[in-house]
């Protein structure tokens, strides 16, 4: 069956129409693809970088130091204990708990040769902590090993202080009580106030006046806060509660706004390409009249010239899709370093792809209508 054979069209023959049809309207042809590339490797670009501003915003919020909540007993009339460091580290939303007790005495190296008139710069505050200090990723023992309930590890400032830079020696405290030393901590931020401390490990019956405990997810801390007074022997004292929800929920606002502005690009380019393609594809159509009017003089339906006006831009916007799509994923890891989502580009594209698709229709249906003996008189 040859080509102008239109009645009874097959897909084959129909293709095969559509390719003449592209191929000699070149000019038009490469200025929808240009069109279409050209929307799609600005969406790409906007969204892949919203996007990535986005995971990283995300990524950051999941940082330890976003996650760790520090409770105070103000007034020591609390109640707090090793269990109830115990009960926190049993919840599923907590990935780490220790409780500390007042700053006790201060503490100084006890092997220094120098005299012992007075506690000066080489002294530290002495803490005694319970829980497992190393059991999270805020602290890490830099040098030394852990303690055994009585001994002590001293921060990288409080070792510095001591003279202690190896973590091994004795802190006595200005009642001349000792505590040997077996390590040096290295503390993060979000619990970096305790690198100026020498911490005691204590025992079950240590008071604590203050928790710190880092929660699983950014979502678990306003979750964790609210119920906090389930694990609080005595309400009676006030407690302070300190977290960074304030950054969080900024950066969650922030997330928010470059999402609106993304959408706001993403529409505007829909209804652009809509536009231009419809445009393109009415002057494609009145160039081609001859032709239509041709092939509908010959038998050809409405339908089979509407099929041929959709099928071409339905072409031309997939190839430009594409490439669009390849240069602005290219542009995105360049300006951010981080790949695209699949997801994202894929939805992009198929959005586009519609868009051109949904602005050949008017031209498509212009050309469908035309009376072609009347399009024939006027040639």
């Amino acid at each position: 069956m040859s080509a102008a054979a239109l009645p009874g069209i097959r897909p084959r023959v129909l293709l095969h129409i559509v390719a003449a049809g592209l191929r000699g309207h070149r000019r038009r042809s490469l200025v929808t693809m240009f069109v279409m590339s050209l929307a799609c490797l600005v969406v790409v670009d906007t969204s892949g970088r919203t996007d990535a501003t986005r995971r990283t915003l995300l990524a950051a919020l999941e940082a330890p130091a976003l996650r760790v909540v520090r409770i105070v007993d103000r007034a020591g009339s609390a109640g707090l204990s090793a269990a109830t460091v115990e009960q926190l580290r049993a919840l599923g939303s907590v990935e780490w708990a220790i409780g500390l007790g007042q700053v006790g005495p201060i503490g100084r190296n006890a092997t220094l040769a120098a005299s012992r008139g007075g506690f000066g710069a080489d002294a530290v505050g002495v803490r005694a902590y319970v829980g497992d200090l190393f059991g999270g990723p805020l602290l890490r023992l830099a040098s030394g090993r852990r303690p055994e309930i009585g001994e002590a590890v001293v921060g990288a400032a409080a070792a510095r202080a001591l003279g202690l830079a190896d973590g091994f020696g004795t802190v006595e405290d200005d009642r001349q009580a000792q505590v040997a030393v077996v390590g040096v901590v290295e503390a993060d931020r979000g619990v970096e106030g305790l690198d100026a401390y020498a911490l005691v490990r204590g025992g079950p019956g240590t008071a604590v006046t203050e928790l710190l405990v880092l929660l699983r997810t950014s979502r678990d801390v306003e979750p964790f806060v609210a119920r906090l007074g389930d694990f609080v022997p005595s309400r009676e004292g006030p407690l302070g509660i300190e977290r960074a929800a304030e950054l969080a929920a900024l950066t969650e606002a922030l997330a928010a706004d470059a999402g609106a502005l993304d959408a706001a690009v993403l529409w505007g380019a829909l209804a652009t390409t809509a536009a231009l393609v419809a445009a393109l594809r009415f002057g494609a159509v009145d160039e081609r009249r001859r032709e239509f009017g041709l092939r509908r003089s010959q038998g050809a339906t409405r339908s089979t010239i509407g099929a041929i006006v959709v099928l071409e831009s339905a072409i031309l916007g997939g190839i430009g899709v594409v490439l669009g799509a390849a240069v602005g994923a290219a542009l995105v890891v360049v300006q951010t370093g981080l790949a695209p989502d699949p997801v994202l580009l894929a939805a992009v594209g198929w959005l586009l792809a519609l868009a051109a698709v949904a602005g050949s229709v008017p031209a498509a249906v212009a050309a469908a209508w035309r009376d072609p003996v009347e399009v024939l008189r006027t040639i």
